[in-house]
């Protein structure tokens, strides 16, 4: 699959369901035309901090890999993402990272513990799987109304305040009352993941743009 060229709106990323999924069930072919044209621009725009160990090569490899099995057994990949509120992009930034992660065990797991800031957390990587971080962070999300896991969303996505105001709804209209409103949201939130024996810097590394 040729990569994309030409514009691209970076607040494609933000959708939450894209159009092209919206073609699955009519037009299956041209939905994933669609997808590789968005994880290329992914990778040209958004690319996971887990691809920063890998060369340029490496990374073509591992978003051609994802295209191609996007393509498989009836577009099944594509048909089991759900749209949970969470931008899209969260989505393929997982798939993405997860199999950087796995290529850069088995190249040299000496190398990925030292990318790590603290031993303890390296070895909590190793033990407890990314697929299942990500799913306790999403069961905590999951938790709050669908505007606050929204705003918690956008804020990570560089949202301005007078976006997030928006999204907020009637009696947020102040930075400051706003800005309570995010702490609240963040300390519900990390207070749960405390529960799973989930620091916060999983909840940022699986917001991350």
């Amino acid at each position: 699959m040729a990569k994309s060229k030409g514009s691209w709106d970076p607040a494609h990323f933000r959708a939450t369901y894209p159009k092209f999924l919206e073609l699955l069930d009519t037009d299956p072919e041209q939905s994933w035309v669609g997808f590789s044209e968005y994880v290329w621009k992914f990778l040209e725009h958004r690319k996971p901090d887990s691809f920063r160990g890998l060369d340029q090569e490496t990374q073509e490899d591992i978003v051609a890999d994802l295209i191609a099995k996007a393509r498989i057994d009836d577009y099944k990949l594509l048909r089991s993402y759900e749209d949970r509120g969470v931008a899209f992009s969260a989505w393929v930034r997982r798939v993405l990272r997860n199999r950087a992660f796995d290529i850069l065990r088995r190249s040299s797991p000496k190398a990925l513990d030292q990318e790590n800031t603290e031993t303890a957390h390296a070895d909590a990587i190793r033990n407890l799987a990314i697929e299942e971080i990500i799913c306790k962070v999403q069961a905590c999300m999951d938790k709050l109304p669908s505007n606050r896991r929204l705003l918690l969303q956008y804020s990570a996505d560089g949202f301005q305040p007078r976006q997030l105001k928006f999204i907020a709804g009637e009696g947020y209209e102040d930075n400051k009352k706003l800005g309570d409103l995010m702490r609240t949201i963040r300390r519900s939130v990390l207070r749960c993941l405390k529960r799973k024996d989930i620091r916060e810097e999983d909840l940022r590394d699986a917001l991350r743009e």
